[in-house]
């Protein structure tokens, strides 16, 4: 993956979300173990803390989408745009693979 980057050309409405299958299948086992006790039905993001983008995501936003450059002033790095917050509180999960390290 990290071969094949390339500079950002257009908005995304995803910024380039991805999530490792190693984290998938992390994820989805510590969410079976602990499943007797979370909410029935919940919901969760299961996505990496960064985007699979070269630039950092608060640049794009500003370079792609003015408008919602004041919801990414805080963003720091490749930051995703998507939070996993929930599925860490609820189960201990950690982001833990990288492309950017290949």
């Amino acid at each position: 993956m990290a071969s094949q980057a390339k500079p950002a050309a257009a908005w995304n409405p995803w910024l380039y979300c991805w999530v490792g299958s190693e984290d998938v299948a992390g994820a989805h086992r510590l969410l079976m173990e602990a499943a007797p006790d979370l909410p029935v039905h919940d919901v969760y993001f299961l996505n990496a803390d960064d985007t699979t983008a070269l630039e950092p995501t608060k640049e794009l936003v500003e370079r792609f989408n003015p408008p919602l450059a004041p919801l990414a002033a805080s963003l720091e790095g490749h930051q995703s745009l998507l939070s996993n917050q929930k599925l860490r509180q609820a189960v201990g999960w950690r982001h833990r693979t990288s492309w950017r390290k290949l």
